[in-house]
């Protein structure tokens, strides 16, 4: 019985020590885990801090130096809000600091290039740096009652809007304006002609630098023959004028009205007559071929993209909130989905 009795207390005595040992060591295991998550996340914010000095550091040199405090708030809450970290953060303020010299525009600009990496997952550099081209290359021909800042805004609602439109990819926009840019500018033909003609051609698979290079000819060889004097018979055997080219009240050319007016040409003449006029304006390319031809479709198109391009620079729209809201709302979707296959898990 004393055997017993001493068997059963020495049980219980390694049991309650046992107990008393496991606790300790599984409070002593959360809190060695604490600590190297607390160190974890010190270095991520010693990092994240450099980051955003290092950006802050670059956009100060080439803009205002005494503004690096500032950079750097634009730089985190950029970073933060998009999610797209301060590398993307960075590189948009930079960009545009070559640019924007004012510290509220430069902040409003940056703000809205966020969203529209945040919609279209598009480059940082990239999509600031085709915003800037757009600007120098078209900024004066805008309204004239707007500042620079609502300027940026009413351009990246264009843009925004062709992604949305015709699904083209910043890159592909960037490639295209690159070739056509230029010559649009000196032809002087309306930013909302040059945004519709691309989106249409885009829409129809002329995408990017194709679609640049074959409307920059078609453009030349308009402006090059578009001002002299032709006739043709018409197939009551009557000749009439084929002054097809239109111009804006600014001289520019109107190039949707221009294209009206081929289609108008080309369907009062016989059609070996038509052939010849489309070989005089040298309407070869395969721009020529899609956007001169005016079919019932390429019209809706153009219109249509041209209706679209004009309230965005009217300020009409909220083209890059909705492509921003959407993208969060996709997130939200995705991480709901991810939560579930967790639990499930």
């Amino acid at each position: 019985v004393l055997f017993r009795s001493s068997v059963n207390t020495a049980s219980s005595s390694y049991s309650s020590h046992s107990l008393v040992m496991g606790k300790t060591i599984a409070q002593y295991y959360l809190l060695h885990t604490a600590l190297k998550e607390t160190v974890k996340l010190a270095h991520e914010v010693a990092d994240a801090y450099k980051e955003i000095d290092k950006q802050a550091s670059r956009t100060s040199r080439i803009a205002d130096p005494n503004q690096r405090g500032f950079y750097g708030s634009l730089v985190g809450a950029g970073g933060v809000q998009s999610g797209r970290g301060f590398k993307d953060a960075g590189e948009s303020l930079y960009q545009l600091g070559t640019f924007v010299k004012d510290p509220v525009t430069l902040m409003k600009a940056q703000q809205e290039q966020m969203k529209m990496l945040m919609g279209t997952e598009g480059d940082a550099r990239e999509s600031a740096r085709l915003t800037i081209q757009i600007y120098e290359q078209f900024g004066s021909t805008m309204a004239k009652n707007i500042d620079q800042g609502e300027k940026f805004h009413r351009i990246n609602e264009l843009i925004a809007g062709s992604f949305r439109d015709s699904h083209a990819e910043l890159g592909e926009l960037a490639n295209a304006l690159k070739y056509l840019g230029p010559i649009a500018e000196a032809a002087k033909i309306p930013l909302e002609q040059v945004f519709a003609t691309i989106s249409a051609l885009t829409a129809e698979g002329h995408r990017g630098r194709m679609a640049g290079t074959e409307v920059g000819q078609f453009i030349s060889q308009l402006i090059k023959n578009g001002d002299n004097q032709y006739f043709g018979v018409d197939k009551s055997g009557k000749n009439i004028p084929l002054n097809y080219l239109a111009r804006t009240q600014g001289g520019g050319v109107d190039l949707i009205q221009t294209l009206k007016n081929i289609s108008e040409i080309g369907n009062k003449l016989p059609q070996a007559e038509a052939e010849k006029f489309i070989r005089t304006i040298g309407g070869t390319t395969n721009a020529f071929r899609f956007l001169g031809s005016q079919t019932e479709e390429t019209q809706r198109l153009l219109n249509g993209f041209y209706d679209n391009a004009k309230k965005r620079t009217a300020g009409l729209t909220s083209e890059v909130e909705n492509l921003a809201k959407r993208s969060e709302e996709h997130t939200s979707e995705l991480q709901s989905h991810s939560d579930l296959v967790c639990r499930l898990l």
